[in-house]
């Protein structure tokens, strides 16, 4: 995406994720609505390093977050 739009989404996301409502699964959905029965992770921050976009997650305590700790742990 151009770095006007990537930009632009940010700022928009950034709010999503001071709220505390920025929520991932573990896997790509279909949907770009996220299924709170699949989250696995937490969105705590978002910034630009260069011209890419970065971000730190919490992976959760749920059955998907789980999962995911075991894949990190194995270095998947």
């Amino acid at each position: 995406y151009p770095r006007a739009v990537l930009q632009r989404e940010v700022e928009n996301y950034s709010k999503v994720v001071s709220e505390g409502r920025a929520t991932g699964e573990l896997d790509h959905p279909d949907s770009s609505i996220v299924s709170l029965e699949r989250v696995c992770h937490i969105i705590r921050e978002i910034h630009w390093e260069g011209n890419e976009v970065h971000g730190t997650v919490e992976i959760l305590n749920t059955p998907k977050g789980k999962i995911a700790q075991d894949l990190i742990e194995a270095r998947c």
